[in-house]
């Protein structure tokens, strides 16, 4: 990258972002809400169409750079993250940038997505937009931003007329530190909605290791990730198509456990599904019952974030991080593949080493179920704390006992537990997280808050640098809750700071730590830093693990529960703070005191991950019964429906909610003129029409020169194109008030030069495409062309491995079998 002049650093300083070390400085820069960016009226109205709507937008929300990005003009809005604290200022600044491409002038003019996702046939736009987060790294300083990078926390791109592609998210799993990818969707949903664009395409290839997740989520919820927000099936690749896709969706959903069970003969199928059953409170009939069940209600039940666990990675991954690695990449992850693999390997060799042990797939205290006197056994405890906990991330902010109760039965239908859980749940760590109970001023009722918490170990480990070790981090953390807890009271920066002073010299280490500290749990405490609400500063105060709050006094003379007798009949799991596993204790039956020894979870029931990829490799992609494998229905054939369904496009309805504005959908007869000549329009295969917005009392001749204008400004084919006639406005005088809106039908002439070279994003090239499986066109799969025919096929259809280099020279099967049988004539 060139060295920037001083003139540009200068420019670039205005909304510099410094690291975590330093203090963030901004100068006069607009600051935008993360979290409310794009919701009615903030940060303006938009009431045009989406080309009025974004140059509106990087007008009042945009900062213009001083350096360009790719050669194209580039804006930078500021968004202030409202729920995340930094150490200094408690603010997060996140860039979006939008960057505004002009086709003419672009190295590729042509839309790849389009042609995949089945617009090809739409004119050539003449700007595009890409709105772009970069990765972390890059936040601080300008980006060095590629538009073909996949590792952006947030690439979308838009056409000028409205229809655009989501070309990569990538939350906490694809290196986001602060956004997880349901915010980083949402934010994205929002600002689509607020600029009214029309179609989003996107194509979901996203795996977990070398699980596809649109066949895992499909089956488990009828929908993959992006169903969320609204993104629906659109095309299949391999000749999929919507009814196909819909009937394999449906057959391997209703796949009947008992019968799954009787016809595989496979006992580790038999031992999962009976684990799964016992730990739910509703029956578990069919696989979507089942996999629902592992994939969301049990979400909760771990903070393992390593490889091999489904909760966080998968489910969390929802809410948390990234569900898919790079939406471009059309192969899995070899990597990901061999581990799979070894794991799987492992699981099935530890199939049978503690078959007898009872178990509960969940991560939290064991302390938490034993402390509770109650006629449930402790995983059923455990599993009702896990719903709760999942509830209140997925909020992530205060919410009622009414709200977690109301989210957390439909997974719990025992509401006896469900009530006695919520009860007794204050102050309590549950998996990686601790969850507190208090009483919101405002309303005067209790609410349940969470939050993600470290142990001493992991905080110093990971804020250890060169001039303090660890064991000086855990030092100064243990003076800084002693100074709590004699305080009985929260504390401001300075007192606490002045208390720690007599046990700590080196002010250094206790800023650093002041600075750090937070969410950690030290002892038999958690050391929290929350906002005073009448000072607006931070304070700092400490809850005590499984009972009352140290630095409140407590709000009854109860003396809190009475552990009772243990009413476990099995091992509860729990978390190695080192190795972040699931782990059971063998229970020492010689002695009340928990066996050093751990059992890691490699047997088929114990280990989610593993649980769900045994699943879905020996049940949804492989036939327990070969002898049903017959036609479309059968589980191998539906799989691979389901996988060819890659392509999701949620549309946003043309709205006409403003009463002072007539909204019109433009689109071109069939038949125009092009210097003289009839231009033929197919009506099957014509661009969508160009939505058009004018105020009311506007004219006939006013609406031509308003439609006419909108063609001319958004396609590279019609910048002098001429609107002659409006169907339907026969004889009405073009100084007469329009008295109709809705679709209306334009003809006129003038196509301009150079429509030639930029007339449809599918590009130039005529292929013809007619491959064995029944494809028509081209639906974003690697193709080969027949050396003899010149027709195109699909390399999968022709058996051509992935992994191998198309061929230069390559004859069909029909054009082979026309070669054999000229020779076979010839010998004759």
């Amino acid at each position: 990258m060139e060295t920037r002049s001083k003139k540009q650093e200068n420019l670039l300083e205005k909304f510099l972002i410094k690291n975590c070390n330093k203090k963030r400085k901004f100068k006069e820069t607009k600051q935008y809400g993360f979290h409310t960016f794009g919701e009615p009226g903030y940060p303006s109205d938009f009431t045009g169409t989406f080309r009025q709507n974004i140059r509106k937008f990087i007008k009042k929300c945009g900062e213009e750079e001083g350096v360009d990005i790719e050669g194209w003009p580039t804006w930078c809005t500021l968004l202030v993250h409202e729920k995340m604290k930094d150490d200094d200022d408690g603010r997060v600044m996140v860039p979006l940038y939008t960057i505004e491409e002009r086709v003419k002038h672009s190295k590729k003019p042509f839309c790849d997505q389009c042609r995949s996702s089945g617009w090809g046939h739409h004119f050539v736009s003449k700007r595009r937009y890409h709105l772009i987060i970069p990765v972390q790294d890059e936040w601080h300083k300008f980006p060095n931003i590629s538009l073909f990078d996949q590792t952006h926390l947030l690439h979308g791109l838009i056409h000028c007329n409205g229809f655009g592609h989501l070309l990569s998210i990538n939350g906490f799993e694809g290196g986001s530190k602060f956004l997880s990818g349901q915010e980083i969707m949402d934010f994205w949903d929002r600002i689509c909605t607020a600029l009214k664009v029309r179609k989003i395409s996107v194509e979901d290839v996203s795996k977990k290791g070398s699980m596809d997740l649109r066949l895992l989520y499909g089956v488990a919820d009828g929908r993959t990730w992006f169903g969320r927000w609204g993104y629906k099936f659109c095309r299949g690749s391999f000749n999929v198509t919507k009814n196909s896709y819909d009937t394999a969706i449906r057959m391997l959903s209703w796949l009947n456990l008992d019968k799954i069970i009787k016809d595989s003969g496979n006992k580790d199928v038999e031992k999962i599904i009976g684990t799964y059953r016992e730990l739910s409170d509703t029956k578990l009939i069919t696989m979507k019952d089942l996999l629902r069940f592992m994939l969301f209600a049990c979400k909760a039940l771990s903070g393992d974030s390593k490889p091999h666990s489904v909760i966080k990675p998968i489910t969390g991954s929802l809410q948390e991080s990234l569900p898919f690695q790079d939406v471009s990449s059309k192969h899995g992850n070899r990597k990901n593949k061999d581990n799979d693999s070894k794991s799987r390997e492992n699981y099935s060799n530890s199939s049978n080493k503690i078959s007898t042990k009872k178990i509960c797939s969940c991560s939290m205290s064991v302390s938490f179920a034993e402390e509770m006197p109650s006629r449930w056994p402790a995983k059923r405890l455990e599993y009702a704390a896990g719903v709760i906990m999942g509830a209140l991330r997925e909020k992530d902010s205060g919410m009622s006992r009414q709200e977690v109760r109301d989210a957390a039965r439909v997974h719990i239908g025992d509401t006896g537990l469900l009530d006695f859980v919520l009860k007794s749940s204050d102050n309590l760590i549950v998996g990686d997280y601790f969850v507190s109970r208090s009483r919101n001023s405002k309303t005067h009722t209790y609410e349940f808050k969470s939050c993600k918490c470290r142990n001493l170990i992991s905080f110093a480990a990971e804020e250890a640098t060169s001039n303090w070790s660890a064991r000086k981090l855990e030092d100064a953390a243990e003076i800084i809750v002693n100074a709590l807890k004699r305080k009985r009271s929260r504390m401001s920066r300075e007192e606490l700071k002045e208390a720690a002073r007599s046990h700590i010299g080196d002010t250094g280490l206790l800023d650093y730590v002041l600075k750090s500290i937070n969410n950690v749990i030290v002892g038999e405490y958690v050391v929290r830093r929350v906002t005073n609400p009448s000072t607006k500063k931070f304070e700092f105060e400490i809850h005590e693990l499984h009972g009352e709050d140290v630095c409140k006094p407590p709000e009854s003379t109860s003396s809190g529960p009475v552990a009772p007798e243990s009413t476990s009949s099995g091992p509860v799991a729990v978390t190695n703070p080192k190795t972040k596993k699931i782990e059971f204790p063998l229970a020492d039956t010689t002695s009340t005191a928990t066996s050093a020894a751990h059992i890691t979870c490699t047997t088929p029931g114990l280990d989610l991950y593993n649980d769900v990829l045994y699943l879905f490799r020996e049940v949804l992609l492989q036939g327990y019964d070969e002898k049903i494998i017959t036609d479309l229905s059968s589980r191998q054939l539906s799989a691979r429906a389901v996988l060819g369904g890659k392509h999701f496009v949620k549309e946003w309805p043309l709205s006409d909610e403003d009463d002072n504005f007539l909204s019109f959908v433009c689109r071109l007869k069939p038949s125009l003129f092009e210097d003289g000549q009839k231009y033929e329009l197919s009506r099957s295969f014509s661009p969508p029409g160009e939505l058009v917005v004018v105020p009311l009392c506007t004219t006939i001749g006013e609406l031509k020169k308003e439609i006419q204008w909108a063609f001319r400004d958004t396609y590279c084919l019609l910048e002098t194109f001429d609107v002659t006639e409006i169907e339907g406005d026969e004889g009405l005088d073009e100084g007469e008030v329009v008295s109709f809106a809705g679709d209306i039908w334009v003809s006129g002439n003038g196509l301009g030069e150079g429509s030639d070279r930029l007339k449809y994003e599918g590009g130039t090239d005529s292929w013809t495409i007619d491959c064995s499986c029944g494809a028509k066109d081209v639906g974003g799969e690697r193709m080969v062309t027949c050396s003899i025919c010149e027709v195109g096929k699909h390399t999968r259809c022709s058996d051509i491995d992935n992994a191998e280099a198309v061929p230069w020279l390559y004859v069909c099967a029909d054009c082979n079998a026309a070669v054999e049988l000229f020779k076979l004539l010839q010998g004759t």
